[in-house]
């Protein structure tokens, strides 16, 4: 449709614009952004909603935006049907932090779904069924005997899982729209891995203020303390649409991870003083993401320390996430510069593998050899020669099937979504437990 066409042309002017030399003419880009943004609207006929659902819908669409997910969620959609997209998709992965159960990938969707159609989608095992074959599961489910509702999962503390050494093996909750400590605790989490920050970015016109961020920040740390909240900073990356975002970081192009420093200063150092203003409130580690050079780590922890001295307060830890592969060139030279590491698995899966992480092809990438018994051996070999933890996010991280491979590659420390918790805890104590009946097998 027309949107679809305009959203093409204004990526097309944004790439051209980004790359003329004059600053001042780069600048002229937020001109003709304001003009597209307006015809976008006027297109739409609501420039605040993209996605209009009622409660118990379920939406089916080639793709879309990390917000039309947000807006899903707050209008009580039951499930989200998408012709593009894989497991690691930033969309797929809110979905499931969210508890929207999706099925991405599902070509040929809009031309066989049509508008009014029943449908029964299992977002675990991946299955839209359509019209008499959703109803006759969803019938044969309502008429299955119900069973004793579950306990209440235990706390980390009185389910601690150790290995042979009796190291703990710690689960962390990954942190986007749902702030919720109390439930992430009693799904056995214990303290935050991954708070992905850029979801206080989306859907406004200015970036946040310092006050609002310490604030927010300063409210999550006390509530989660005195476990770990791992912060990682700013990252533009995820399907967003231009108008979604600040006007102060429109334009940019390719700008993931630490590289906003380069061309927006202040907005990260208005969340590095917030973080520093919170830091009080709890247990508070920052990570760096999207790194691929060491002098990354060491401008941005010198940004930090600096606005910590000017706040009179403690310098945090700081950690760097390894989603870059050039990263692991230099992987001895980064965890010496590092309080901790922290692998991401999705983006680097995924790059690794020169491919994209929305590519439908991506689901059979979540558990590539390269990552798991290569890229990742490394990162913990060099965590251990210097004295610093090691954890791991994404896909593979929360994968049963996965637990006892990654054990295996020396990983105690894994951040997940919290509803995912109690499934990979269990096949974790499988896993040592097999690993335990195999060593008195053996003598």
């Amino acid at each position: 449709g027309a949107e679809r066409a305009l959203k093409q042309t204004l990526g097309e002017l944004a790439q051209r614009f980004a790359q003329l030399r004059s600053p001042e003419f780069r600048d002229l880009w937020r001109d003709v952004e304001g003009i597209g943004s307006a015809l976008l609207a006027r297109l739409h006929g609501d420039a605040d909603r993209l996605v209009g659902v009622e409660p118990g819908d379920i939406l089916v669409a080639r793709s879309v935006t990390i917000r039309d997910v947000i807006d899903l969620c707050a209008a009580g959609a039951a499930a989200l049907v998408l012709e593009e997209g894989s497991l690691t998709s930033h969309v797929v992965v809110l979905c499931r932090s969210a508890g929207l159960a999706a099925v991405s990938g599902v070509r040929g969707a809009l031309e066989a779904i049509d508008d009014e159609t029943f449908l029964f989608v299992d977002g675990d095992a991946g299955v839209v069924l359509v019209g008499e074959a959703a109803r006759s599961r969803r019938n044969t489910e309502a008429s299955a005997p119900t069973t004793a509702p579950q306990a209440e999962p235990p706390s980390p503390a009185a389910s601690r899982l150790v290995d042979e050494t009796g190291r703990a093996i710690v689960l962390r909750a990954n942190l986007d729209i749902d702030l919720d400590a109390d439930r992430a605790r009693r799904l056995g989490a214990d303290g935050v891995g991954l708070w992905r920050t850029f979801y206080l970015y989306l859907g406004r016109e200015t970036v946040p203020s310092e006050d609002e961020l310490a604030a927010i920040f300063a409210g999550t740390l006390a509530e989660f303390a005195p476990a770990i909240v791992t912060v990682r900073l700013l990252d533009l990356s995820g399907p967003f649409a231009e108008r979604e975002l600040p006007h102060e970081l429109r334009g940019l192009g390719d700008c993931r991870g630490v590289r906003l420093m380069e061309q927006r200063p202040e907005v990260m150092d208005t969340q590095l003083r917030a973080l520093m203003r919170a830091s009080a409130a709890g247990r508070l580690r920052i990570l760096l993401p999207f790194v691929s050079e060491l002098e990354e780590i060491t401008s941005i922890a010198a940004r930090a320390r600096f606005h910590a001295d000017d706040l009179g307060v403690a310098m945090p830890q700081i950690g760097v996430m390894i989603e870059v592969p050039a990263i692991l060139m230099q992987i001895d030279d980064v965890a010496a510069a590092s309080d901790f590491l922290a692998v991401g698995s999705n983006d680097l899966t995924a790059l690794l593998l020169a491919r994209s992480r929305d590519a439908p092809s991506a689901r059979s990438d979540t558990g590539a050899p390269a990552v798991l018994f290569e890229a990742i051996r490394r990162v913990v070999e060099a965590g251990e020669r210097h004295g610093v933890s090691v954890s791991i996010c994404g896909e593979i991280a929360s994968q049963p099937m996965h637990a006892a491979a990654l054990l295996a590659s020396g990983l105690r420390e894994f951040s997940i979504a919290p509803r995912l918790m109690p499934t990979m805890r269990a096949a974790m104590a499988v896993a040592l437990g097999s690993a335990a009946r195999n060593r008195e097998l053996l003598g």
